[in-house]
């Protein structure tokens, strides 16, 4: 019932770690509504760990420091590696240079925003704010796939307009935004950053608005397949995937000598993804409705 909690929490608005599907394919905001929450043992598992990335940052109290010992001693060897990684990873890219800043600070840690807008919101793994404009995000991807580079994350773009939004847009300047991904294969992927100017974040606000106030207000909002839909729990009944999924099914059928090259690589291997949990998503429906 986590996922219910969450929606709750959020209001039924979106939510900043989806961003990247409802800017790319606004219909999945009301498709995924309708999906019956769940869990699994990779989402308890990194809701652990994030809480634990918390406790060992944050200022705790007496009891969060004995919850934090408590967790650390259930950790197996690989996950006690991502931790150590993960904080080594921000102690070395973060809190050094943070905790020596002479100004006035402020943390805020799995700590919910909301937009101006009023349209969406996001929680923030751990974020950091001066009292010279310059803030910084952190969000901990602890999953063993790769995932977008902070660049390329609309999730963060979204969070640094949270940020402006709830810390004076007028004051806050630049907004560092960071992944950090511990288990990552590529080392140099363990951390990749981006950083916004004020006019960044009020452009990436204004987009960020439009996407959220189609998805929510919209008739019939657009539907859009690609990368985005790698999470998505409503592809296996979204027209546009269907649709994407008949185009694969000629071209292959017309096409059996087809040559993959750089001229169609990530075209065909974002299709094949598709292709591939569309059809995971029909049989658990199915297994589902057997049970």
């Amino acid at each position: 019932m986590v996922a219910l909690d969450e929606n709750l929490a959020r209001g039924g608005k979106p939510s900043a770690s989806r961003m990247t599907r409802i800017f790319n394919c606004p219909a999945s905001l009301l498709l995924n509504a309708m999906e019956t929450p769940e869990s699994s043992a990779a989402a308890d598992e990194g809701r652990m760990l994030h809480r634990v990335m918390e406790l060992s940052i944050k200022d705790a109290n007496d009891a969060e420091r004995a919850e934090l010992d408590a967790l650390l001693k259930s950790l197996n060897d690989e996950q006690m590696a991502a931790y150590q990684t993960a904080v080594k990873l921000v102690s070395e890219s973060v809190l050094r240079e943070h905790n020596a800043y002479n100004g006035d600070t402020m943390e805020a840690f799995e700590k919910r925003f909301f937009a101006a807008s009023k349209l969406f919101s996001g929680q923030g793994d751990a974020v950091f704010i001066r009292d010279n404009g310059e803030a910084v995000i952190v969000d901990y991807k602890f999953g063993r796939g790769e995932v977008e580079r902070a660049e390329r994350n609309y999730q963060l773009a979204a969070m640094a307009v949270l940020i402006a939004d709830n810390f004076d847009s007028e004051k806050i300047n630049k907004v560092r935004a960071m992944i950090i991904q511990p288990r990552a294969l590529d080392k140099s992927r363990r951390i990749t950053e981006c950083e916004y100017a004020k006019a960044d974040i009020d452009a990436a606000r204004e987009a960020i608005n439009a996407a959220c106030k189609e998805a929510i207000e919209a008739e019939n909002p657009a539907q859009k397949c690609g990368y985005w839909c790698k999470y998505c729990p409503s592809s296996y009944r979204c027209k546009a995937a269907q649709e994407a999924i008949s185009a694969q099914y000629k071209l292959a059928v017309a096409t059996p000598n087809l040559t993959i090259g750089a001229h169609n690589a990530r075209q065909m291997f974002e299709r094949a993804q598709l292709v591939k949990k569309y059809c995971e998503d029909v049989l658990a429906a199915v297994k589902k409705y057997i049970a």
